[in-house]
Order: structure tokens, then C-alpha cells, then sequence
């Protein structure tokens, strides 16, 4: 039981030091919240009118929606694709200081302590978990601000719990399968050209600039095997599930459904509807099998360092 404890204590431990180097770097945090600074600017500027006049096309002919509905619906799939970038790019940003431990030869000073190597790991993990979480809640309660300001507001106190919910299985399942990718990394340099073009890549994969339904068929089948699509889809069914409601009052129900695939809150994968129950399950079981590659990685880098 002692020897449980000492090893809790020094995850907590380790976790502390990573999380504090995290944010006294005030280059790697800014860098962090980049992605999801990018995507605001390029709806506000360029694709928030787009999406406006796409909804207003899908309207039957004889039907009539007020502006601010149609605003509100618009902006709702705007911070779900925020929410979604973020959880993916501010993970991988979080693995800076794991990265620099390695081009310093950090790490190998840490292993030869005597700390049992699973309490790295894990003090690794719950550092970018924690770091992750925080600053993704942070952009939550700001994305919900900025819908609140924005005149016609219908989230329900029970979506924004349901997206504090979706929010801890998308930062697990993101901390995951970036500790495992990288993993392959070891030079600062590497992780931020990897973290440039990760970043100016996955916005469009997931959907976060362009729904997902616009993409041409390979696309749309690769974006759904994307782990992060899943996540935006998840987001933008809690946080559009008001709008859509109040936008498809007196609608043909083909029009809610249409709308529903159309912004990407499901997916199409070879012309199978995925919807939030598969996503869910999707994640859930994502995560356990990178947490068991993470744990198989970590082993064989140990016996072929001989450690």
C-alpha cells in the first residue's frame, strides 16, 4: 500500500513540474490556442457568411426563419468546430516539454532515477490531460460567451454540461493519440514543423472550416475515420441541438435531418449513417486501444534501451 501511495505521489509530482514548465513558456501556450484563433478569424472574415446563405438556400420555398436563428445556428457549428481543433492541437502543443526532456537528454536522467517507468509515463499523460482540459474549458466558456452576445441564445444548461462531458472523452482520447504519435518525435524542431502542418491540416479534415458533407467521397470517408470528426460531431449535436430545433419549427422532418448531415453533426461513411451513439462509442473504445499502443510503445523502447 506504501509503495501505491509513493507511487501516486510522485505522478502527482511529476505531472506538477510538466504543468508548470508548460505555462511559463508563454511562446508554446500562445501557440496552443493558435489553431482555434485561426478558425474564428476565417469564419468572421471569410466563411460566416457562406454558411448564413447555405442555410438560407436549404429553406423550402414558402418557409421563412428569422435572421438570428439562422445566426445563432451558424455560430453553434462554428464554436463545435473550435471546440474540436482545440482539443487536438492544444494536446499536441501540451507535449512540448515531454519533447525538450528528450533533446535534452532529460528523460534518460528521469529513467535512470529510481522511478519506476510507468510513473513517467502516467505523470506525462496527466500533465497533458490536465493541461489540455483546462485550457479547452477555457475556450468552452468563452465559445459560449461569445453565443450568448451574439442576440438569439438556446443552450440549455444540460448541453453545457453534456459538452463538460464530451469534453473530458475528447481530451483523453486526443492526449492519447498524440502521446503516440509523438513519440516518434524527438527534436523540438521536428515537433514544430509536425505541430505546422498538423495544425493547418486537421481544421479541414474534422470539418472545422467546411462541413465534412462537402468534401468529395474519399474525403468525406477518411474524414470519418478521424477520431477528431467524431469529437466535432459530438460538440455540434450538443451545442446546434437547440438552434436546429428552433429552425426546423413547422419544417418537413426531412429538412432536420437534412440540416443534420449537411453541418456534419453525423457522418457518412460509405453511405452508413454514423450518429452520436457510434461516436461515443467510437471514442470510448479509441481510447482504450491508444492507451494499450502508448503502453506496448513504451515497453519496447524500454527493453531496447535496456532499461
Amino acid at each position: 500500500m506504501r509503495s501505491v501511495t509513493r507511487d501516486l505521489y510522485a505522478v502527482w509530482q511529476f505531472a506538477k513540474r510538466n504543468f508548470l514548465l508548460y505555462f511559463r513558456d508563454r511562446m508554446t501556450v500562445f501557440l496552443s490556442v493558435l489553431s482555434p484563433l485561426i478558425v474564428l478569424l476565417l469564419y468572421v472574415f471569410f466563411l460566416g457568411d457562406l454558411q448564413v446563405d447555405a442555410v438560407k438556400s436549404a429553406i423550402p420555398t414558402g418557409f421563412s426563419v428569422d435572421d438570428s436563428v439562422i445566426t445563432a445556428f451558424v455560430d453553434s457549428w462554428l464554436i463545435a468546430g473550435i471546440m474540436c481543433v482545440s482539443c487536438l492541437t492544444v494536446a499536441l502543443n501540451s507535449m512540448a516539454v515531454m519533447i525538450r526532456d528528450r533533446e535534452r537528454s532529460t528523460y534518460k536522467d528521469l529513467v535512470s532515477a529510481p522511478v519506476k517507468p510507468s510513473v513517467l509515463t502516467l505523470g506525462y499523460f496527466l500533465s497533458f490531460w490536465v493541461t489540455t482540459f483546462v485550457i479547452c474549458f477555457g475556450v468552452l466558456l468563452i465559445g459560449v460567451a461569445y453565443l450568448a452576445t451574439r442576440g438569439a441564445f438556446f443552450l440549455t444548461a444540460g448541453d453545457f454540461f453534456e459538452c463538460v462531458g464530451i469534453l473530458v472523452v475528447s481530451v483523453t482520447n486526443s492526449t492519447l493519440v498524440m502521446m503516440l504519435i509523438m513519440s516518434l518525435i524527438k527534436s523540438t524542431s521536428a515537433s514544430g514543423a509536425f505541430s505546422g502542418i498538423f495544425s493547418a491540416v486537421i481544421g479541414f479534415l474534422v470539418g472545422a472550416y467546411m462541413p465534412i458533407s462537402t468534401f468529395p467521397k474519399a474525403i468525406r470517408y477518411i474524414s470519418a475515420v478521424i477520431p477528431g470528426s467524431s469529437i466535432g460531431g459530438l460538440f455540434r449535436t450538443a451545442l446546434m441541438r437547440g438552434t436546429l430545433q428552433e429552425l426546423s419549427q413547422g419544417m418537413p422532418d426531412a429538412f432536420s435531418e437534412g440540416m443534420r448531415t449537411s453541418f456534419s453533426m453525423q457522418l457518412d461513411f460509405f453511405d452508413l449513417t454514423l450518429k452520436t451513439d457510434f461516436m461515443w462509442i467510437y471514442l470510448a473504445v479509441g481510447a482504450v486501444v491508444f492507451f494499450g499502443l502508448n503502453v506496448l510503445v513504451g515497453a519496447l523502447k524500454r527493453r531496447r534501451s535496456g532499461l
